[in-house]
């Protein structure tokens, strides 16, 4: 390991005489200078390496580390912005995996909704894999609120995958506040048991709204030509093995009928 470090070294001081904003050249020395040397000659070098070029994922991950480290989550937040921004989706999908644990520190999670706010083209991508495999799911609920608080609340799309992991999970009516507090509150007023039983408004495929199924045996769509407007199912061949449109009720415990 030790002839291979030494190998290294020479290749990137070699890579170095030939041009001395060589990244990877950089980065290799401060590998070597981690291993051996001081963690400030480190850093130095990684920041090097990640300023002569954005797309330096090792560098760019050790610094991330590095200001998690530290505390410095406003800093760790804006490296985590350009790692994700400048690398693929395998990549950057691995890294939500090791970074969900910071989800649960409050400081943490605060900054992360501010840049969430500011809405990232990476953003719903991000939030779908946090609302699916982040071990603490009043972590993931502390940050959808945060979020919903800001001037950029969730998408639809992007509230979908928190509300089926709240059910998933049988927290059915935190799903259905979450639910609630993303409609318009005009809504609220008029609400019964059955929410857009008359298909007044745009079906949003959510829990608690009218769901769709996508099959290819069958269509699915609404005649807005006629008042109400007419659900319209049409079968084109083959089996349909599953609920075509669904509605999820959430009702307090009492006797009902169903016409």
């Amino acid at each position: 390991k030790e002839e291979r470090s030494e190998e290294a070294l020479r290749d990137a001081q070699s890579a170095l005489r030939a041009d001395s904003l060589a990244a990877g050249a950089l980065r290799v020395l401060g590998v070597v200078e981690e291993k051996y040397g001081s963690s400030d000659n480190t850093e130095r070098l990684m920041r090097a390496a990640a300023d002569v070029s954005r797309r330096e994922m090792i560098a760019q991950a050790w610094l991330l580390a590095r200001h998690l480290q530290t505390g410095d989550f406003p800093a760790a937040l804006s490296r985590l912005d350009l790692i994700f921004r400048t690398q693929n989706s395998a990549l950057t999908g691995k890294l939500v995996s090791l970074l969900l644990p910071i989800l649960s520190h409050d400081d943490a999670r605060r900054e992360l909704a501010k840049l969430l706010a500011t809405r990232p083209p990476w953003r719903s991508n991000f939030l779908t894999q946090v609302s699916q495999e982040a071990q603490d799911p009043n972590a993931v609920s502390a940050l959808y609120s945060a979020l919903g608080e800001s001037p950029a609340p969730p998408l639809t799309e992007e509230l979908r995958p928190f509300l089926d992991r709240l059910i998933r999970t049988g927290r059915v009516e935190e799903a259905y506040v979450a639910w609630m507090q993303s409609l318009p509150p005009e809504r609220l007023s008029g609400m019964g048991y059955l929410y857009n039983a008359g298909f007044e408004h745009p079906v949003t495929n959510l829990p608690f709204d009218w769901v769709f199924a996508r099959v290819d045996s069958a269509v699915i769509e609404l005649n807005s030509k006629t008042n109400p407007p007419l659900l319209q199912v049409a079968f084109i061949g083959g089996r349909v093995s599953q609920p075509l449109v669904s509605h999820l009720l959430a009702l307090p415990p009492g006797t009902y009928q169903y016409t």
